[in-house]
């Protein structure tokens, strides 16, 4: 890109700056926020820093899909300049994958409550005629630190809206968790629509319950 995302930026009345690198991405980044001035009130936040090849609908579809218990929030979206988008999100408290790894053993009401509240998020994305088209643990936050913390859907970078019944032509997903025929793609003919989105939760709920990939 011709110029680098500033570190410091205004959003809602406020400064804010760019911290801790959180995850990284082919083309964006998640990193803490700060606030120049101590703001009480504010929650806390992250930014999603994408450069310009990975830019999307995103922020578009996180707005059509919100409120809802279990997708992560947005709360607003900068452009700092003409190479770069911040998306303004809740900050969450870890992946699912990483908590799980660190439990001595999940039981099936674990498994079973975290999986009803990621049907819940796809259900209702769904309804809203929008495919993640991206479920894997990496995507499945949590929102606090305790054993009973509720699960949250994040990054639609990959998502779309399901306009027509073509269904979907590109390959999407993540190598173990795509269905075949999103991993395979194909030009012409439809080839997948939202029916993706539940082989890969199915691969999700194999993981939490066998701790090994199907």
């Amino acid at each position: 890109t011709n110029a680098s995302c500033p570190e410091m930026f205004q959003w809602d009345g406020h400064t804010f700056l760019l911290g801790e690198h959180l995850a990284s991405g082919r083309f964006a980044s998640v990193r803490a926020l700060q606030t120049v001035s101590p703001h009480p009130g504010l929650p806390t936040l992250v930014g999603k820093v994408v450069d310009r090849r990975g830019w999307s609908d995103e922020a578009d579809l996180l707005n059509a899909v919100s409120p809802h218990p279990h997708i992560v929030r947005l709360f607003g979206e900068v452009r700092p300049n003409l190479e770069w988008r911040v998306l303004i999100l809740e900050r969450a408290h870890g992946e699912l994958f990483t908590r799980v790894e660190t439990m001595e053993g999940l039981d099936e009401s674990a498994a079973a409550r975290w999986m009803a509240e990621l049907m819940s998020a796809v259900e209702h994305c769904h309804s809203m005629g929008i495919a993640h088209r991206d479920i894997k643990p990496e995507n499945l936050l949590l929102r606090t630190e305790g054993c009973d913390a509720a699960l949250c859907l994040a990054d639609f970078g990959a998502a779309k809206r399901m306009a027509t019944r073509m269904g979907f032509h590109s390959p999407c997903g993540s190598k173990g968790y795509a269905a075949p025929e999103a991993s395979l793609g194909r030009s012409g003919a439809a080839c997948y629509g939202a029916a993706a989105d539940l082989w890969s939760c199915g691969v999700v709920a194999y993981v939490l319950l066998t701790g090994t990939m199907p």
